[in-house]
């Protein structure tokens, strides 16, 4: 099980440089949490761990605190799941290939569609996301309506059975947690709703050890798609996405 602090998973097999890596995980409601083994991003890093040669110590981190975490001064070598597009760190990044195309929507009781809301014409609105989220830059788009930064899914979740704000901006599969736990007020999002896409890959700080890493991670992610293992896993956050089955 994978803990709340750091874990050390010792392996037998011969080592290589570097031989200890820390990771910053974001905590995902449903997708990747410390204490739910079942989850397809939990599936991923143990599996990653079995294979790879390295001593990994995963630290769960809250989105709040994924700047002051992901910093050299910390040794924290990595951080998953990230993009160099998501955030701007400010130094030298390198990414693995990607574990999912993760997608932002708009999420409402009603359908909307991106074209209309990103018009600077179109009525203000209050609009929830999570806070740290940029969606790649592109949340400057959105300044003629209210935008509310929230800490958590509860947060979100709270605020519109409330009817406090008319619609949230969120990622998917992340988002499938407030969408699930709302049964009596239905949630809709369609592919006119899309905002922004953004790979799910392992972050890392540019180093020669982490290149070393990089190679190894991205070496395991590619026989996980030719196997169709990678497929397998990720089938449950999928089946439930607009446009896959």
């Amino acid at each position: 099980m994978l803990s709340l602090t750091f874990i050390l998973f010792s392996l037998t097999a011969h080592a290589v440089t570097p031989d200890k890596v820390s990771i910053a995980v974001l905590h995902i409601e449903d997708v990747l949490e410390a204490k739910r083994d079942d989850l397809p991003y939990v599936n991923i890093l143990r599996i990653l761990d079995q294979r790879i040669p390295i001593q990994f110590e995963y630290q769960f981190v809250h989105a709040l605190r994924v700047k002051e975490t992901f910093d050299p001064k910390n040794n924290m070598a990595c951080l998953f799941p990230n993009s160099i597009l998501a955030k701007d760190f400010g130094r030298p990044l390198i990414e693995s290939s990607p574990i999912l195309i993760a997608k932002a929507y708009f999420i409402a009781k009603h359908p909307l569609t991106s074209e209309a809301i990103v018009n600077p014409d179109h009525p203000p609105l209050q609009l929830g996301y999570r806070y740290g989220n940029t969606f790649g830059g592109k949340i400057r788009l959105l300044s003629h309506h209210k935008l509310i930064p929230l800490n958590s899914g509860a947060d979100i979740r709270n605020l519109i059975e409330r009817d406090r704000i008319d619609a949230f901006l969120g990622y998917l599969p992340d988002s499938f947690a407030i969408i699930n736990k709302l049964p009596d007020k239905p949630l809709v999002y369609t592919e006119a709703s899309l905002f922004h896409s953004q790979r799910d890959s392992f972050l890392c700080q540019d180093t020669p050890d982490n290149q070393i890493l990089m190679t190894l991670i991205n070496n395991e992610i590619q026989k996980m798609i030719d196997s169709g293992e990678l497929a397998r896993i990720l089938a449950p956050l999928k089946k439930t996405i607009p446009g896959q089955s």
